[in-house]
């Protein structure tokens, strides 16, 4: 009866910017503000593993990178490249929920130069800028442990050879 109106409610996610909201009591009377929605900029999470210019075999690579706390159901993006440009990824990963991924076997990465990067995104859709690259190698089993294996597989060889001309039993 005195025109006082007093509520509460949620803005959804993904509405950043100027938005309106709008009352209307049960005689029809209709009054109306705006106000403006500011995206929230997230902390950055930085890379920990694999460290700078480590050199890793193909296969399960495991990335580790300092979570935020705080904010809501915070969510990462990883993002491979073979260059150092944000923009441009070979692999990119969303949703990962916790502050390590391991690389499937299935999605190994060839020998090269990689670049990774990771950013934190929560249920709002806010989003942390991207960390900064960090850079990791990716090299096949060096040519000396080959040589290595393969002496090892001659010299059992030549002791079963030799074993089974010396202990042959002939008439």
């Amino acid at each position: 009866t005195n025109g006082n109106v007093a509520a509460t409610f949620r803005v959804p996610a993904s509405t950043a910017g100027i938005q309106t909201v709008r009352v209307t009591d049960e005689g029809g009377a209709t009054v109306s503000a705006e106000f403006t929605v500011k995206k929230k900029i997230l902390a950055t999470p930085q890379p920990i593993s694999p460290e700078k210019d480590n050199k890793l075999r193909s296969g399960e690579i495991t990335f580790r990178w300092g979570g935020i706390t705080g904010g809501s159901n915070i969510a990462y993006t990883l993002q491979i490249s073979n260059s150092p440009d944000v923009a441009t990824y070979v692999w990119r990963k969303s949703g990962i929920e916790t502050w390590t991924y391991t690389l499937p076997k299935e999605e190994a990465l060839p020998k090269g130069t990689y670049y990774w990067w990771v950013k934190a995104v929560d249920n709002y859709s806010n989003e942390s800028l991207w960390s900064s690259p960090s850079s990791f190698i990716v090299s096949p089993i060096p040519t000396w442990v080959w040589v290595v294996v393969g002496l090892v597989v001659l010299v059992g060889l030549m002791v079963v050879a030799y074993r089974q001309t010396k202990f042959k039993v002939t008439e």
